[in-house]
C-alpha cells in the first residue's frame, strides 16, 4: 500500500511541477509577446513623429511661399497675371501688347485662399498616407 501512495505522490509532485513549469513558460511567452508589442507601438510612435516633423515642414514651407508672394503682391514688386489672348473681330486690328491682364482684388483673394487649401489639404493627405505605410507592415 505505501509503494501506491508513493506513486500516487510522486505522480502529483510530477503533474504539479510540471504544471508550474508550463506556467513559467507560458508566462514567459506573453511577457515577450507584450514587449515586442511595446517595442512595435515604440518604433510607430518614432516613425509617425518624423513623418509628422517632416509634413509640417513642408506645410510651412509651402505657407511661407504662399505669404512671400502675397507680400510681393502688395508691394508691388511682382503681378499675378493670366496669359489671354483678346479676339478681335477685323483681321487688321491687334491689341495684343503681350501683357497678361491683372486679376481683381477679389479674384486674388480667391486665388489665395484656394492656393492655401491645396497646401493644407496635400498635407494632410500626406500625413494620411505615411501612417498608412508605417501601420502596413
Amino acid at each position: 500500500m505505501n509503494k501506491v501512495y508513493a506513486s500516487l505522490i510522486a505522480l502529483a509532485l510530477g503533474f504539479g511541477g510540471g504544471w508550474m513549469v508550463n506556467g513559467w513558460r507560458l508566462d514567459a511567452k506573453a511577457q515577450a509577446e507584450r514587449l515586442g508589442a511595446a517595442k512595435a507601438t515604440i518604433r510607430l510612435t518614432d516613425g509617425l513623429a518624423a513623418t509628422n516633423d517632416e509634413n509640417l515642414a513642408k506645410l510651412e514651407k509651402s505657407q511661407n511661399e504662399t505669404n512671400r508672394l502675397r507680400d510681393c503682391l502688395r508691394t508691388g514688386t511682382c503681378g499675378l497675371r493670366i496669359h489671354t489672348i483678346c479676339p478681335t473681330t477685323a483681321p487688321s486690328a491687334s491689341v495684343d501688347t503681350g501683357e497678361g491682364a491683372e486679376l481683381a482684388e477679389p479674384a486674388r483673394r480667391a486665388y489665395f485662399a484656394l492656393r492655401d487649401a491645396i497646401d493644407k489639404h496635400q498635407a494632410q493627405l500626406d500625413a494620411c498616407q505615411d501612417q498608412l505605410r508605417l501601420r502596413t507592415p
